[in-house]
């Protein structure tokens, strides 16, 4: 066929067979006689094919053509007899594996031929190629690592993993320069992989420290990109913790203040290690920069706050007491910034007389010792700014930038006199401000009264609770006060059918039908949000409380008040015929259930 034509007459066969001719010294009229040359040709194509010989044509030529399952059939004809170039024939069946995919029996036969690459001359001519620069290394390293390649090539990695780990057994350790290359391959291959184990495995192993680092920046990156953060703490880090801090250090301050996983990665592995120091060092110095580098909006000012608390934990479960302390730089204002002139070739370390300049007190690299109390402070500045965005969210965009004593001043100004004398305290700053503006000719005694009543009230009852609003709403109607907007808004977000009940216990009935009408419209579906209730009366949702028994009373109330007052009166129809669509509704709805669990 054309291929066999190829071998003869174009490929390294007909090269092969033209010396062989060559050297038989043929006389010009004997070449055109067939019965005097055609033998001298068939002795030489049989010398091409004959597998007891030095050179190995044939095969390497059905490797080149692409012959894998002809290969395959001239290896098993002739194993078990023929022991020339086995190691050879096990590369070239191998290889022809590899190209059919079957990547695992190549991988074993692969490995077989090491054993002869030392003195298998097709290895070492046309597989191993050993330059110059590879003199004195391993020649069954250099065998392996070009099977790496083919692996590699074809995107075996599994494969390439275990044939380089036979290198690692083979290479001498003393002195082989292409140990800590297969150790980064095994790496490599296994980080891609996700054999993340063996990957800090191989990297600790590797006997190059400079590829180590490497090594340690791809493991550290890939595993903080998927969110492997507990993979990334329990590793040991032998001998590249330091490495390993300032490599996570400089990509966090490099990223966005924002990107929380450098931080939350180094405050984890610091607590992992009990370094509580450094922990704390960590999270003030991301509160930090969230102060610096942020709008200063409320989502930012709590994880702030979070920082600084975190920062505070930390400190506190250091000992000795006395090592509780932490380390930040004072920031440089721009005017500092003075550039003095100095003459052309004059070192600016120098004086006139060659002695060595003493760094100025202004320039020499200030730092603040900060301990537990002035890490709080921060915190309690923090979430007074917190608490003033929240009040009056007006001053959303200028009252995280607020120094303590401007804070002071506008906390004053709106009105949260404890917040303003607790940042008084902490900063040592002076309280006669405060109570100055307390005395004012145009504050309302009565209005401080009741933002002190809110503030209370707001800062001491617990989350789902009303036992303090109960007693205040209780006290204030037995006084026959006004109920204030903002005492019955929390109510009802907490427990409105109490509220009600207080109500009617208290005869305020208005108070109270005006309450039930809104109440019943919530559930409904109407201002639900103003009631605590996440969702209105459906067929689809679950069932809603609704104190049916506290309205008929209520309704019983003004029914009979109605007879004496047309006010009453009205409040009572109106009452009723929201309660009978409430009830039209609540059956409608019990009935769309019923049928809805029949079609199940």
């Amino acid at each position: 066929n054309n291929e066999s034509c190829a071998f003869c007459c174009q490929g390294p066969g007909s090269t092969h067979a033209r010396g062989s001719l060559a050297r038989l010294d043929l006389s010009d009229d004997q070449l055109p006689m067939w019965d005097h040359s055609l033998l001298q040709y068939i002795s030489s194509l049989g010398q091409l094919v004959w597998p007891i010989t030095s050179n190995f044509l044939l095969p390497e030529f059905m490797l080149v053509a692409g012959q894998y399952t002809l290969i395959q059939e001239y290896v098993r004809q002739l194993q078990g007899w023929c022991e020339w170039n086995n190691g050879a024939r096990s590369f070239l069946l191998g290889s022809s594996y590899l190209a059919l995919g079957e990547r695992h029996k190549a991988c074993d036969l692969l490995l077989i031929a090491a054993g002869q690459a030392f003195k298998d001359n097709f290895l070492l001519s046309k597989v191993i190629q050993q330059g110059p620069e590879q003199e004195g290394q391993d020649i069954v390293v250099l065998y392996l690592l070009k099977v790496i390649r083919m692996f590699e090539q074809l995107g075996y990695r599994d494969c390439a993993i275990v044939v380089a780990n036979e290198a690692i057994g083979k290479a001498t350790p003393a002195n082989d320069p292409n140990l800590s290359m297969l150790h980064s391959v095994v790496f490599e291959h296994h980080l891609h992989l996700g054999h993340y184990q063996e990957a800090y495995d191989a990297m600790i192993v590797n006997p190059d420290p400079v590829r180590r680092k490497v090594h340690l920046n791809m493991l550290v990156m890939t595993l903080l990109i998927h969110c492997k953060l507990d993979v990334l703490i329990k590793f040991s880090y032998e001998g590249l913790m330091s490495e390993l801090e300032q490599m996570v250090e400089v990509r966090a301050r490099r990223e966005s203040v924002l990107t929380t996983k450098y931080y939350n990665f180094l405050y984890a592995l610091h607590v992992n290690k009990e370094n509580y120091r450094k922990a704390a060092a960590v999270m003030f110095e991301r509160g930090l920069r969230l102060g610096q580098e942020t709008s200063g909006d409320l989502m930012a000012l709590e994880s702030q706050a979070k920082c600084y608390m975190s920062c505070v934990n930390c400190l506190r479960l250091v000992e000795p007491e006395h090592y509780a302390w932490i380390v930040r730089p004072v920031m440089e204002s721009a005017g500092d910034n003075k550039v003095d002139y100095v003459a052309p070739g004059i070192s600016p370390k120098r004086d006139s007389a060659g002695e060595h300049k003493a760094d100025s007190e202004s320039k020499r690299r200030q730092v603040e010792v900060l301990e537990v109390a002035d890490v709080r402070r921060e915190y309690q500045l923090v979430k007074a700014r917190i608490e003033l965005i929240k009040h009056s969210p007006k001053h959303a965009t200028t009252g995280s930038r607020l120094s303590p004593s401007e804070l002071v001043a506008v906390l004053t100004n709106v009105g949260l006199y404890t917040t303003a004398l607790t940042i008084c305290r902490l900063f040592k700053l002076r309280y006669e401000p405060v109570f100055e503006d307390l005395n004012l000719d145009d504050k309302d005694p009565v209005s401080i009264s009741w933002k002190l009543l809110e503030h209370l009230l707001m800062m001491t009852e617990e989350p789902g609770l009303t036992l303090f609003h109960k007693a205040v709403t209780r006290r204030l109607c037995q006084l026959e006060a006004f109920l204030p907007h903002w005492l019955t808004a929390s109510y009802r977000q907490r427990n409105p059918a109490e509220l009600l009940r207080v109500l009617l216990a208290c005869g305020r009935v208005a108070d109270a039908a005006n309450l039930a009408k809104d109440y019943i419209w919530a559930v409904l579906g109407c201002g639900k949000e103003y009631f605590g209730l996440k969702e209105g009366l459906t067929s689809a949702g679950p069932p809603i409380y609704l104190p049916v028994n506290t309205i008929d009373l209520l309704l019983l109330e003004l029914k009979s008040a109605g007879k004496e007052d047309q006010f009453y009166q009205k409040l009572f129809v109106s009452l009723q015929e929201l309660m009978d669509y409430y009830i039209d509704t609540v059956t409608r709805v019990s009935r769309d259930k019923v049928l809805a669990a029949g079609m199940k």
